[in-house]
């Protein structure tokens, strides 16, 4: 069963008008409408609209797009915490009956309701933002990108032919952020199948592996473009 880092930074096939939409177009409509949800909470609420629109055109379970893995969840848990604290603040919860229950009124100390609300935006941002890129990346293949990229900084250079450093460049770092997630949750399913560590604990152990293994795909990503004589190590 695949991981839910996995679904969301994975190809996912389809012959939906965004599978076919030139990537050149999708990429500036991603940074379009997560520009959107840092500009209030009014366009927040259009950009989040637009995302499960264009989720239901693409045929992507919008499910699949919100499966946080746990270290952005535990990141929104956090800001949210942050924002929400204030040592001369408190805020009051009305008492109330549920389930033939009574529960009495409280008062929840060093919490502003202000930084409550504040941080629960900002969390929704953080995750709205992830699900973007998930959908980009669930409708867009690297190959895709990497043309579209090379095409259009030819045309802008006015060349019809040649290497396109820039767009390349550009594809390459895009091309990591799924790659990392793979990564992660290829250390997280080893440490499991050696009974290793859960939650919290085991991220002093995964963040090193991960980098390790990050940087040895970057070199050979390096030996890569220099075999195809498009990179020269001086």
């Amino acid at each position: 069963m695949a991981s839910p880092m996995n679904r969301t930074f994975s190809y996912r096939y389809g012959t939906s008008p965004l599978h076919r939409c030139p990537a050149g177009i999708k990429l500036p409509v991603l940074f379009l409408l997560g520009s959107l949800t840092f500009l209030g909470p009014f366009f927040l609420g259009l950009s989040l609209l637009a995302l499960l629109a264009v989720s239901v055109v693409a045929g992507v379970p919008l499910r699949q797009l919100l499966a946080i893995p746990k270290p952005l969840l535990v990141l929104t848990v956090f800001i949210i915490l942050v924002r929400a604290f204030d040592p001369e603040g408190s805020v009051a919860i009305p008492g109330t009956v549920l389930f033939g229950r009574t529960f009495p009124a409280r008062e929840i100390p060093f919490v502003s309701s202000a930084g409550l609300f504040a941080g629960f935006v900002a969390a929704v941002r953080v995750v709205a933002t992830f699900a973007l890129a998930g959908l980009f990346f669930a409708v867009t293949t690297m190959r895709e990108l990497r043309l579209s990229l090379a095409g259009a900084e030819l045309r802008l250079r006015g060349k019809k032919s040649g290497t396109a450093y820039a767009g390349l460049g550009l594809s390459l770092m895009l091309g990591f952020v799924p790659r990392f997630f793979q990564v992660w949750e290829a250390a997280n399913l080893a440490c499991d199948a050696r009974s290793g560590k859960r939650g919290l604990r085991r991220l002093p152990l995964l963040l090193p592996l991960v980098t390790e293994r990050m940087m040895e795909a970057a070199a050979d990503t390096v030996l890569a473009l220099e075999a195809r004589g498009i990179l020269y190590r001086e």
